[in-house]
């Protein structure tokens, strides 16, 4: 979806009316998006029904990414 976003993408908010509940694959979501730091997710970000084999690479490469208490990213935690 936001694959290659590389420098350009450095934020995202998906409001509550952004629906992921019917979503079953989020393989490279995020992929190569360097710049990312920050996303915020509304009420409706469930990714229930997305498998572990369904999420690969979903963050790859998103180096800057930050969590809700400033967590880093970490490739180690990841799979």
């Amino acid at each position: 979806m936001f694959k290659e976003c590389r420098e350009v993408l450095t934020s995202i908010t998906f409001g509550d009316s952004w629906s992921m509940s019917n979503v079953e694959d989020v393989t490279e979501m995020f992929y190569h998006c360097k710049a990312l730091t920050k996303i915020v997710t509304g009420t409706n970000w469930d990714l229930s029904k997305v498998e572990l084999d369904k999420s690969n690479n979903m963050f790859y490469e998103c180096k800057n990414l930050v969590g809700d208490n400033q967590t880093k990213f970490d490739s180690g935690s990841t799979n």
